[in-house]
């Protein structure tokens, strides 16, 4: 089964071209450059122009929003699936408007509009008067597309992601080249794991198009966008810096729904179980105390192959064609999901798009003549052999009402079953032949829509690509089927941003890898990788295991850190799922989104912001003993060190190359990050309190923290809880306010542990009046009412405040901020993880190196490696230097402490294999120094470089 599915994904790779030309856009008419304006007429926030025969509509959505839609002869299209037909628009939003003017001129708040009357030719610019984007003067919008030009110099992001890698057949797309589209690129979702938008935005501005496929062109100075699949040709330009245009891209096409809470926590997803090991591996879960929320079924489940719907039935059957009868015996009448669920498990399921149309015995199946009969197979597929059936299949058209509400109809038994979340799999192709973008986005619809009017439990579904629009929809996306290893794990990240850029912020990954079989250390931070992505799920190829325990005891103990880690974050996560359903901005946010204005944020993938608060730059190389880490302007604190650093900042990060213990997780100052204890599922008992972590700073933050039923869509009827916190520090105390409760849900929450860290309190007032006075934490979190504390704890000095949940109270610590811990003296640097120049490379083929490997190329005269040293004082500090030399002779490099040089030399080692050691006093700045080893002139050269370790 294995190696057929791995053929299968080869065969599809070399036929995608010849595939792909079959479902391009067809073409359409030519159409001259659209000519002068003969009349413009003003009608509310739509300005009404006509050029000869043609119309063009210049719409002001919001002040930051303007809508093109140009009309040739009039005609218009309904818009396509990228648009939320839902979606109203509030008035009044031009603030100024000269229609008898050439060019006319629409200002809003935000942007102005010029349009050119000889030619008609719009052009946007910014508040400030900068050009946004300017239709060309030679061919702006055309018949099926428009060019404009824009300032040079700017990054460009959105258009595609990034499919598995044997897929990526858009020649301007490079996974290593991170997530800027700076050449344009390809808008489809027709390949396993990938995403398409049409959608391309900078740090200042956005342009969305109403299209179904297309593609950018762009260079330093021009945009164009062609192949619009409708006969009018609408764009949307969006002002703002990337949050604000992502935003307003959601109000555009649509917010995510709520996900239940329990698709926030660990999913274990296998293929090749039974009801008795699925019941064994949840078991094993519970008895060593790691968190487990969900566990996804593939084919095992259902009675697949089975005569006459076995596709949409449990496998608890043995009739004729099922090729693996009986594997769930107590599924169909689902007292097995009802076991699940009492232990804290959600049941999710595979769902394929193809029905059996062959039975076992000969004939055509009851699904496969239905199918046929009421045309409902995709057009211009054949029957082809299921892999894993071996009998005739074909693929449902979701395109149409009727073929979604039957699928509904039959999916409905699985969902009574027990099946609370839906695993959309293989939607991209059939047997070679590739989809349109849309069949993975128009078979969740058929689950969404149906599982809405049926039920009021949300809806949530793993699906194995995206289009924009999909996100309306329940929608959750995969990257697919994706290798073990180092490297493929690191290539995640990348993807996963890359998603984000194109609207989907509900992403995951196959952790471990679908096909091969992660190495204890690979599984170990993998786990870690991915309790900072938005959806926590494990899977492998049929018969592969990806427990904790499978992997060792360190991996184990490793990946049981992470899962703990997350469900103590939970009120975290769920405020910000909050988040991403009124704004669209999901829990994982590129740098950028936050830091517009940083070059060194423009392109970074191997970190991001995780929720409004957070930094996380997982460890993804083998054997490391630091990691790179950029911190932006600010101060950030070390989550579970304490250290505190002042950004911009490159510095490395040290970390355990044995234990796999750390991961590099970092606090923005002025956050009021909330937690809670560990619970073994998101439903296990009732959380009466949670803990307020606040890092003040003198500008005032907030917080919502928000809960409600996590299950159903009462929220949407107001049955929600939030409450907004917010905190500032003075020179002489801190102040932390909670708002009053809005929503009518109530929690079983009654208190908050409002943690003032790095501030010695002399006294607590809440509402002004003194509360008790408790000896230590504990006895706080003990208590039955209103009270304070003060300690010490890795951040400093703190004062805890334990004070009513739901109702206002202002909270005062009378007291100054304490000094912060300052970072770790003694600090190892891994020369593999430095900025390495001309000609120094990493290598791994001589044992003895710590961290992943070790820095050669010292054959090459002017070979660098540049190391960043972090110093908290000034002083004079040992520099420590592992390095090989087996040539049998000293040699000489030149040692580069900021700017001023001193040639050292290094005596012979035994043999390449052979390390040594060679210490020189350095003198350090306070703050950032660096720290290069360089081949220069008068030097031999000829060495390999380790580690260098930095102490007093």
């Amino acid at each position: 089964m294995f190696e057929s599915h791995r053929r299968r994904a080869r065969f599809l790779a070399a036929t995608l071209f010849s595939t792909m030309a079959g479902i391009g856009l067809s073409a359409l008419p030519a159409q001259a450059a659209l000519g002068s304006v003969t009349s413009a007429s003003l009608s509310g926030d739509t300005l009404t122009l006509v050029v000869g025969a043609d119309r063009l509509l210049v719409q002001v959505l919001r002040p930051d929003i303007v809508k093109v839609d140009y009309r040739p002869g009039g005609v218009v299209d309904p818009p396509t699936a990228v648009i939320d037909p839902a979606k109203t628009w509030a008035t009044g939003n031009i603030t100024s408007a000269d229609t008898a003017s050439n060019p006319i001129v629409v200002t809003t708040a935000q942007l102005t509009v010029r349009i050119s009357r000889n030619p008609a030719r719009v052009s946007v610019f910014d508040a400030t008067g900068a050009l946004v984007l300017s239709e060309q003067a030679a061919e702006g919008v055309y018949a099926d597309g428009v060019k404009f030009n824009h300032a040079s110099g700017q990054a460009f992001y959105g258009i595609t992601g990034n499919p598995v890698p044997w897929a990526e057949k858009d020649p301007k797309q490079n996974l290593a080249e991170g997530m800027q589209r700076n050449d344009g690129g390809r808008v489809n979702a027709n390949m396993q794991g990938d995403g398409g938008a049409p959608l391309a935005f900078t740090n200042r501005y956005g342009l969305l198009v109403d299209s179904i496929d297309g593609d950018f062109a762009i260079t330093d100075t021009a945009l164009e966008f062609s192949g619009v699949s409708t006969r009018n040709v609408a764009y949307y330009v969006l002002v703002g810096a990337p949050r604000q245009v992502m935003a307003g891209v959601a109000e555009i096409s649509g917010k995510p729904a709520m996900s239940p809470k329990w698709a926030l926590g660990l999913n274990n997803s296998e293929w090749g179980t039974t009801q008795t090991e699925v019941t064994s591996i949840v078991q094993g879960y519970r008895d060593r105390k790691i968190p487990l929320d969900a566990f996804t079924l593939d084919f095992d489940f259902k009675a697949w192959g089975e005569d006459d719907y076995g596709e949409f039935r449990w496998n608890s059957t043995s009739a004729s064609g099922n090729v693996n009868p009986n594997k769930f015996p107590s599924g169909a009448s689902g007292t097995f999901a009802r076991d699940m669920a009492a232990r804290g498990v959600m049941l999710m399921g595979i769902m394929k798009p193809r029905v059996i149309v062959g039975k076992a015995g000969g004939g055509i199946t009851a699904q496969g003549q239905w199918a046929r009969t009421n045309n409902c197979f995709y057009p211009g597929l054949a029957d082809y052999m299921e892999y894993f059936s071996g009998r005739p299949a074909n693929d449902v058209d979701f395109s149409k009402q009727t073929c979604r509400d039957w699928y509904w109809q039959h999916s409905r038994t699985l969902f009574d079953g027990g099946i609370a979340g839906w695993w959309n799999d293989e939607a991209d192709e059939a047997n070679g032949f590739i989809f349109n973008s849309l069949q993975h986005t128009n078979m969740q619809r058929s689950l969404y829509d149906g599982q809405r009017a049926y039920s009021d439990r949300r809806v949530f579904s793993l699906n194995r690509n995206f289009y924009l629009g999909a996100q309306r929809y329940g929608y959750g996306m995969w990257s697919g089927d994706i290798e073990s290893g180092f490297g493929n794990m690191a290539d995640q990240r990348t993807r996963m941003l890359t998603s984000i850029n194109i609207g989907e912020s509900k992403w995951g990954m196959d952790i471990g890898g679908f096909f091969g079989d992660p190495s204890s250390e690979n599984y170990a931070r993998w786990m870690q990788f991915g309790a900072f992505v938005p959806i926590y799920r494990v899977h492998g190829v049929d018969g592969k295991q990806r427990q904790p325990w499978v992997y060792g005891a360190t991996a184990e103990s490793a990946a049981k850190g992470a899962i703990e880690l997350r469900s103590r974050l939970m009120p975290y996560l769920y405020a910000h799922e909050r988040i991403n359903h009124e704004t669209g901005l999901g829990l994982v946010r590129p740098l950028f989104y936050d830091y517009p204005t940083d070059p060194n944020a423009a392109n970074i993938t191997s970190e991001w912001m995780f929720g409004e608060s957070l930094l996380v730059a997982p460890v993804v190389e083998q054997g490391a003993a630091s990691k790179q880490v950029y911190l932006p302007a600010g101060t950030w604190i070390d989550y579970t060190r304490g250290s505190v650093y002042t950004g911009p900042l490159t510095f490395s990060y040290p970390v355990n190359a044995s234990t796999w213990q750390d991961i590099p997780l970092f606090v923005k100052a002025g956050a009021i990050l909330p937690t809670q204890e560990v619970l073994q599922y998101v439903s296990e008992k009732p959380v009466r309190q949670i803990d307020l972590e606040v890092f003040p700073t003198t500008a005032r933050s907030e917080f919502t923290l928000y809960d409600d039923d996590g299950l159903t869509r009462a929220y949407e009827n107001g049955v929600f809880f939030k409450q907004r916190i917010t905190a500032q520090r003075t020179s002489t105390s801190v102040t932390v306010e909670t708002q009053a409760k809005t929503g009518s849900f109530s929690p079983a929450l009654t208190h908050y542990i409002v943690k003032v860290n790095a501030t010695v309190g002399t006294a607590a007032r809440i509402n002004g009046t003194a509360p008790t006075r408790y000896g230590d934490l504990a006895a706080l979190k003990a208590a039955t009412g209103e009270g304070w504390t003060t300690g010490v704890d890795v951040y400093g000095p703190y004062t805890a405040v334990r004070v009513a949940a739901g109702v206002a109270r202002t909270v005062v610590v009378d007291g100054t901020p304490s000094t912060p811990p300052t970072p770790p003296v003694t600090r190892v640097l891994e020369a593999e993880d430095a900025a390495l120049s001309s000609g120094a490379l990493a290598l791994n083929d001589h044992p003895g190196y710590s961290g992943r490997g070790f820095v050669a190329g010292y054959w090459n005269s002017g070979a660098s490696t540049a190391l960043t040293v972090q110093a908290s004082t000034a002083g004079t500090y040992s520099a420590t230097l592992k390095y090989s030399n087996g040539d049998g002779l000293a040699r000489t490099l030149s040692m580069v402490v900021n700017g001023v040089r001193t040639q050292i030399t290094l005596p012979a080692t035994a043999d390449w294999n052979s390390w040594s050691t060679y210490t020189a006093r350095i003198p350090l700045n306070t703050g950032t120094n660096t720290l290069a080893y360089v081949y220069g002139s008068g030097d031999s050269g000829h060495v390999n470089l380790d580690s260098v370790t930095i102490a007093p």
